[in-house]
């Protein structure tokens, strides 16, 4: 005599089935050991870590989309891999007839090897710390932000990319008398580790993922 289901039965297979889902993949996965991947599900974007006692040997990140029980990640790609995202805001400044560029580069507490330049029109530099204010009396028609990594000796880890760019920001108009030019972005010495990255995972249930034979738990 077969055994009949029970309501408690469907429920646990609508439980493991929900489990196993990729709508709500979320927070950090890891081998523990040196691969790591934090996923935003409100975003579907990811970053993708390999660590080593050295620091970060590589760094990617980017969308993710989910079909069924796989995950399907593009990262970096040659279109992006040296980007920098900057932040610019122009705001008029009535209490002078200058141009004030004011510059809030970010980066990870006690990091000194790195170093940003702003380029002006192209052919004028300024070298700048994490922030910076410096007054121009010029009209400004273009800028670029350059990071790099100035150190001596041996580093930890040797990266993979020596020098990041952000496109060219047009702030150009009719007068710059009275404006306030202010640049918002972030570098973290990671970036430099930056790879081209697009591969798959499966999903076991919403706790453990699998990137080729390598199994990663949530954390």
């Amino acid at each position: 005599m077969k055994r009949p289901i029970s309501t408690i039965s469907v429920l646990s297979l609508l439980f493991f089935a929900q489990c196993a889902s990729t709508d709500q993949l979320n927070g950090t996965y890891s081998d523990t050991k040196s691969i790591e991947f934090k996923f935003n599900d409100s975003t579907k974007m990811f970053e993708y870590f390999l660590r080593s006692e050295m620091g970060v040997l590589q760094y990617s990140k980017g969308g993710w989309e989910s079909y069924d029980d796989k995950v399907y990640l593009l990262g970096l790609t040659d279109n992006n891999i040296k980007k920098i995202d900057v932040e610019s805001v122009i705001n008029k400044n009535v209490s002078s007839n200058r141009t004030h560029v004011e510059v809030h580069c970010n980066s990870d507490n006690a990091v000194t090897n790195i170093k940003s330049i702003v380029f002006i029109n192209d052919d004028k530099t300024y070298v700048v710390a994490k922030d910076t204010v410096f007054s121009l009396d010029y009209k400004v028609e273009v800028i670029q932000v350059k990071s790099y990594l100035s150190y001596s000796g041996l580093l930890s880890s040797a990266p993979k990319i020596d020098t990041l760019y952000s496109s060219r920001i047009n702030v150009s108009s009719e007068s710059n008398e009275g404006k306030s030019i202010v640049l918002n972005f972030v570098v973290h010495p990671y970036d430099f580790a930056r790879v081209k990255f697009a591969d798959t995972l499966t999903v076991k249930n919403n706790r453990t993922l699998y990137l080729n034979k390598s199994k990663l738990i949530k954390i």
